[in-house]
């Protein structure tokens, strides 16, 4: 169940079959509802702090509490549906994502397609150390992402796994315009 929760807030991700091979699990819809973040839900419950807030928090949060695990797992009432694809992820942009390359965004502020330089800190493996990132990157997903957040995509495995669930830093991001678009600007 917390796998699947945790699917539900990715929006997609990969199942490995009892044959050993793999599959995607790609996005397909949702009920409609609004998204309710288990994590602020917590911190708001005094179960976490701001600071400390991570996936692997949620993770050890629902491991140490498993008589409650139905209760906080139902606290989004949003639901996602899925399809299986032997390909993936792809993003709402309709095209393959990139690790380190692809970012979701809020489309009232930033448009599918946008070109952008990122330049912030993400969160170290093995060590406490954060590693600097600093490269293109492609507005090419939404998912959940609300006025100026925007999420990086790091791709699948443990140390991807490490970095998207602690990523929560400020970090200069800078959308690439033509000079001729902005000449042509009213």
């Amino acid at each position: 169940p917390v796998d699947v929760y945790f699917l539900h807030v990715q929006g997609s991700g990969r199942m490995v079959l009892p044959d050993g091979t793999t599959r995607h699990v790609l996005y397909a819809g949702t009920n409609g509802l609004p998204y309710v973040s288990l994590g602020k839900e917590l911190i708001r419950m005094g179960l976490s702090t701001k600071e400390e807030m991570s996936m692997q928090k949620i993770r050890a949060i629902l491991e140490a509490n498993p008589q409650r695990q139905r209760e906080f797992l139902s606290m989004n009432p949003k639901y996602v549906f899925f399809r299986v694809a032997e390909y993936g992820p792809l993003g709402a942009a309709a095209c393959m994502l990139t690790p380190h390359v692809s970012v979701a965004v809020d489309r009232r502020y930033i448009p599918l397609g946008a070109v952008m330089v990122l330049d912030g800190l993400l969160p170290g493996y093995q060590q406490d150390l954060p590693e600097r990132f600093t490269g293109l990157v492609l507005a090419q997903d939404t998912g959940t992402m609300r006025e100026k957040h925007v999420d990086l995509f790091c791709g699948s495995g443990p140390k991807a796994a490490h970095q998207a669930g602690h990523l929560s830093g400020r970090a200069g991001l800078h959308v690439l315009v033509a000079r001729e678009v902005l000449s042509a600007a009213p």
